[in-house]
């Protein structure tokens, strides 16, 4: 079981431009990939690296449009404005995997919708870890992302980002 050496939150603000519609900060990104290439590039094989991305102007409109955090999920108008929002948070995940494959870096983006699960907004009942691990332990860089939406066992749903959630903080990945 390979350990994880470095665990990188890229800002959702930092890599878009957060007031603007799923609009990217491309230098930021371009940049910010450069410098996790060469970091990379002066590690052991064996150290793991996790990259974990909020989701800024991508799936915060849409939320906020459905009422996401006010209402259940089976709201007509707050299920398709989870849907709205999921379609754009994976838009923005696709985005930064590509970024880091362009420049040689084995990653993949892992979604938290279905594996991660909380009651109150607060307790994690369930998680997928042992997913990331995996992913380190076959040399791949896993990007995981903050959901704006997320299901509770109560099926409501969350405002809370995925490794922003004060019960599940972006230590756990490196237990």
């Amino acid at each position: 079981m390979r350990g994880v050496y470095c665990l990188v939150k890229l800002g959702g603000a930092a890599v878009t431009y957060k007031k603007n519609f799923e609009t990217l900060d491309e230098a930021t990104i371009e940049s910010t990939v450069e410098q996790l290439k060469d970091a990379r590039d002066h590690c052991a094989p064996e150290s793991g690296i996790v990259v974990v991305h909020g989701a800024g102007s991508f799936g915060h409109f849409q939320a906020s449009e459905a009422k996401v955090s006010k209402g259940g999920i089976q709201d007509p108008h707050v299920k398709a404005g989870f849907v709205d929002t999921r379609v754009s948070v994976t838009k923005l995940n696709h985005v930064i995997v590509e970024a880091l494959a362009r420049k040689g870096i084995p990653a993949v983006g892992m979604s938290p919708f279905g594996s991660w699960k909380t009651t109150n907004r607060k307790v994690v009942v369930q998680h997928n870890i042992p997913a990331v691990q995996e992913a380190v332990d076959a040399g791949l860089v896993p990007v995981p992302f903050g959901s704006k939406c997320s299901l509770f066992q109560d099926s409501s749903c969350s405002q809370r980002a995925l490794l922003q959630d004060s019960s599940c903080s972006q230590r756990s990945l490196l237990r």
